[in-house]
């Protein structure tokens, strides 16, 4: 009877980074690109100590160790700064809820207490560069605060919370779908930029069959990320290429990696580069404490199969690259990492290295006589990849001199073509920018023609109106002097 039960898969909340429950003595809280927030229990329970270790702006404290607030429960760590998110019990036997946030560089005060609607419970904690946020039970409520204890805003979820991420002014929030009762898990996610109080995108979160969620977080290039228990690794692309293409204001998720062994022996720490880092444990166990912990680099790879290794390599570099400049553009990364990220780009695009990868991309394809294909990179690739206008153009021509040269007259023959076609279509294009500059530039004049013809019949309407004496254009009539009645003006869009 047992074998006709489908299995079922709960998905449990979670805090990305943090070690479970079962280390109890010692374990992570939070672990991530900014550092690591590490809890020592004491004897007695309810009490141990905190330790911070920032890899990150450090500031004037680079590690700190101090006791851990009563009903200490789980813990974010930010660009330098942490928050702990603590339910303690009162001696009535109501839930305190409580923030305790701590700057490693501060202006005034080192820390700041929250003190959240007694009968909260916090479900969830992330902290960003200006603000924390967390979600509390029973009401699902998501609650953004600043870093000093304002509150920013309180939304209302549409189901329970399963984990919150932060990212410089970035928010990520995963709740299950209401009134969802699958034998797998339905999530849904929304991204938030806090500072403008604007939702970048929202929609339903992708997960393996038969799998739940087990990390979310950023990359150092505020790609947003998650990690399924089937060690598939998914990105949330907000611009750039893809299938489709996507609008800043929302995005589509795309696998970028799949995990030896569906991950069980690799535990994520942080995402950089186009690479998740991984610290490598035994089958089912978490990672251990101690200095000069190795991480194991994962890299990006698109599942196109073994045998589109080349355009594999170009669509993801080009998505990273699209991504990296949309970031940089929308001050999504700091200010030191955009202004190195804008230029880079701009020397990667000034030496034409796109151009570059997809020609030589073409060119094997065409000595294997891959014929069509290669045409498809030509004409498919480069608008993917951003080539356009001159550097497309010059591209082409390229193309056809090493069709050419391949001895692929037929294939050069139709790139050939297809650069002539687009030379058309810029060439019409001129022209017609050229013809609605001459057509509004002619408009302007007959109009200016217009008010003259308008302002002479007006001065004739005025003389010739009782006997009445002109009065000169520009000239005011005193307010205590009778005159008639000005002319109704016509008016006129311009």
């Amino acid at each position: 009877a047992d074998e006709n039960v489908p299995q079922t898969f709960e998905q449990l909340p979670f805090q990305p980074g943090a070690t479970g429950t079962n280390q109890q003595k010692r374990r992570y809280l939070a672990w991530n690109d900014y550092g690591s927030l590490k809890f020592f229990a004491g004897k007695s329970s309810g009490v141990g100590q905190v330790s911070v270790e920032y890899s990150r702006e450090r500031g004037r404290s680079a590690v700190r160790e101090f006791k851990a607030p009563l009903g200490l429960e789980m813990g974010a760590i930010g660009p330098g700064l942490f928050a702990l998110a603590s339910n303690a019990t009162s001696k009535n036997g109501n839930l305190k809820p409580r923030i305790n946030v701590y700057l490693a560089s501060p202006w005034v005060k080192p820390s700041f207490e929250h003190a959240l609607p007694t009968g909260e419970r916090i479900e969830a904690l992330a902290a960003g560069r200006a603000f924390v946020a967390v979600c509390t039970s029973p009401s699902r409520l998501l609650r953004i605060h600043t870093l000093a204890g304002l509150p920013l805003g309180t939304l209302a979820m549409s189901g329970p919370v399963v984990c919150l991420a932060g990212y410089e002014d970035l928010l990520l929030c995963i709740s299950q779908e209401p009134g969802a009762s699958n034998a797998e898990p339905a999530l849904e996610f929304a991204l938030y930029g806090v500072a403008a109080k604007e939702r970048l995108a929202q929609g339903s979160l992708p997960l393996s069959p038969s799998s739940t969620l087990r990390w979310a977080g950023f990359s150092a290039e505020a790609m947003p990320l998650t990690l399924d228990s089937s060690g598939v690794l998914r990105a949330l692309a907000l611009s750039g290429c893809g299938a489709p293409l996507l609008a800043p204001s929302a995005g589509e998720w795309l696998p970028v990696a799949s995990l030896e062994d569906r991950g069980r022996r690799l535990w994520p720490a942080r995402a950089e580069g186009g690479a998740l880092l991984c610290a490598e444990t035994k089958e089912g166990e978490e990672p251990s404490f101690g200095p000069g912990l190795k991480l194991k680099e994962v890299k990006f790879h698109l599942p196109l199969g073994a045998a589109s290794e080349g355009p594999e390599s170009l669509l993801r570099g080009g998505l990273l690259a699209a991504h990296l400049g949309f970031a940089a553009e929308a001050k999504l990364i700091p200010e030191q990492k955009r202004k190195a990220a804008l230029d880079g780009l701009a020397q990667r695009k000034a030496r034409g290295s796109d151009s570059r990868q997809v020609l030589k991309l073409f060119d094997s394809l065409s000595k294997m006589n891959e014929q069509e294909q290669a045409f498809e990179v030509a004409r498919s690739y480069a608008k993917v990849l951003g080539i356009e206008g001159q550097q497309e153009l010059q591209f082409l021509a390229e193309a056809a001199r090493l069709a050419l040269g391949a001895g692929r007259s037929t294939l050069e023959t139709r790139v050939a073509d297809l650069r002539g076609k687009l030379v058309d279509r810029e060439r019409a294009a001129v022209l017609e920018g050229i013809g609605v500059q001459l057509e509004t530039n002619n408009t302007n004049e007959s109009d200016d023609e217009d008010d003259e013809d308008d302002d002479d019949g007006e001065e004739e309407d005025d003389a010739e109106q009782g006997g009445e004496e002109a009065v000169p254009q520009g000239t005011r009539r005193p307010l205590d002097e009778a005159g008639p009645t000005p002319p109704a003006q016509r008016l006129r869009v311009c």
